[in-house]
């Protein structure tokens, strides 16, 4: 679009030093992948979402207006980006929107910011929670799935998920469910949880009282990401430090999981004696039958 600071210009060169790198977002048929720049060391980064060409990963710029980004997603259907917020944004005018917040961002005419939604506006517990993902289905319904807060009031442990229409009006949210933030659409149903694997019912948000998978043997197992391969779902886990026992090396960051069984884990990695040991993130690449994990701790990618 028309609305990008350029790379070679100051203002991209000083937004990239107060930001980190957190989800991808791809549109092949432009040739284009996304990358959200996100909140570090209280920076509130100008720099919200920047763009790559996908084939030789030439830098185009970021797009303006767009501040602190964490979750990203792009809805095909729509020919937008979706931007979430977690916990607040800079406005245009340089003021601060505190609350988690997501932008519906139009591709169509130029790269602008077309609305911007805050989350749980106006509920009682909107602070007990933290917005960390948002995705979307094939017809540009959205989905925010956010995190408990404990030392804001929120429950421990727990998780909730929010569907928007394609327009961005609230549809339905979960009761809070024992989770982090993994969750993933699998055909007309939501998979969620932090080792215990919930089933959602996508048209109203019912839980499913019978677990859709069970955790594993390891249940300091904490589920990251999920994706969908076969008939079957893979995990990513993270385990905390406190988690860890002093003389192991090999953990289970990697999870196969059959629905009604429990999951069965295998290790890519070492535990270099860092703040945790895991995997943050993980793609299917159904065509080459390849699983691709981010490797938290040992800064790798495994295949």
């Amino acid at each position: 679009g028309n609305n990008l600071i350029p790379p070679e210009s100051i203002e991209y060169i000083n937004a990239i030093k107060s930001g980190s790198a957190y989800q991808l977002a791809v549109d092949p048929k432009n040739n284009l992948i996304y990358i959200s720049w996100g909140y570090r060391l209280g920076s509130n980064p100008v720099a919200g979402i920047l763009a790559f060409e996908l084939d030789n990963l030439k830098a185009k710029g970021f797009i303006n207006g767009v501040h602190d980004v964490y979750g990203l997603a792009f809805d095909q259907r729509n020919k937008r980006l979706l931007a979430e917020h977690t916990v607040s944004r800079k406005t245009e005018e340089g003021k601060l929107l505190t609350g988690n917040s997501f932008d519906i961002i139009s591709l169509k005419d130029g790269t602008k910011l077309t609305k911007t939604i805050e989350i749980d506006r106006e509920k009682k517990d909107r602070n007990a929670f933290n917005s960390h993902y948002i995705f979307v289905n094939d017809i540009g319904d959205i989905f925010i799935s956010s995190e408990s807060k404990p030392k804001n009031g929120g429950p421990d442990g727990m998780q909730k998920i929010t569907k928007y229409n394609s327009a961005g009006a609230e549809v339905w949210q979960t009761k809070a469910f024992p989770g982090l933030v993994a969750a993933l659409i699998s055909d007309d149903k939501l998979i969620a949880g932090v080792n215990d694997l919930y089933e959602i019912s996508l048209s109203d948000g019912t839980i499913n009282k019978t677990l859709y998978a069970s955790k594993p043997d390891n249940d300091d197992a904490r589920y990251m990401a999920l994706a969908k391969g076969d008939n079957l779902i893979y995990a990513a886990s993270f385990s905390k430090l406190e988690n860890i026992a002093p003389k192991k090396r090999s953990y289970d960051n990697i999870y196969v999981i059959e629905k009604g069984k429990s999951a069965k884990g295998f290790s890519t990695i070492t535990y270099k004696e860092s703040v945790g040991v895991g995997s943050t993130s993980l793609i299917v690449n159904p065509e080459r039958k390849e699983l691709y994990t981010a490797n938290f701790n040992d800064n790798t990618i495994s295949i």
